[in-house]
């Protein structure tokens, strides 16, 4: 069957009958039309397309961030922890030596004497330091947001 065959008969080979003409017609379309949507929209499945790669890069750049986000809390906990503990200690020590001071003052030992209104001033100043000192460590352990 030759070209000039085909435009005899319209085209069409010579079929059988109507029925095979149309089914192996419909059978040419159906591969052109998946031809064109493999190329129109690609079966991704193991395949990385742009998009993919695109929606990979954001989610890793997430985590990334969430992570950068973690270590800093991290971070700044373990410093809000060390400069208080650090605080506390000296507080501790501040109030032994107050204490101390008082003991003697009122035993006399080691002929020690302040003038009453010295000592008085002595013990407020430190007592209102000691309570600015925690007041300002509970504030900055328990911001106001």
């Amino acid at each position: 069957m030759g070209k000039e065959d085909l435009k005899n008969n319209g085209g069409k080979r010579d079929f059988q009958n109507e029925h095979e003409y149309s089914e192996r017609k419909n059978k040419i379309l159906k591969l052109l039309r998946d031809r064109r949507n493999k190329e129109i929209h690609p079966i991704t499945y193991g395949k990385t397309t742009e998009r993919n790669k695109v929606s990979v890069i954001l989610e890793k750049s997430k985590a990334e961030r969430e992570e950068l986000k973690n270590k800093a809390l991290e971070q700044d906990i373990k410093l809000k922890r060390e400069t208080l503990s650090t605080l506390f200690w000296f507080l501790k020590i501040e109030t032994v030596v107050i204490f101390c001071f008082t003991w003697f003052q009122a035993t006399g030992w080691f002929g020690f004497h302040l003038e009453e209104w010295s000592f008085n001033l002595f013990v407020g100043a430190t007592i209102t330091q000691i309570t600015a000192m925690l007041l300002i460590a509970v504030q900055h352990l328990f911001p106001k947001k």
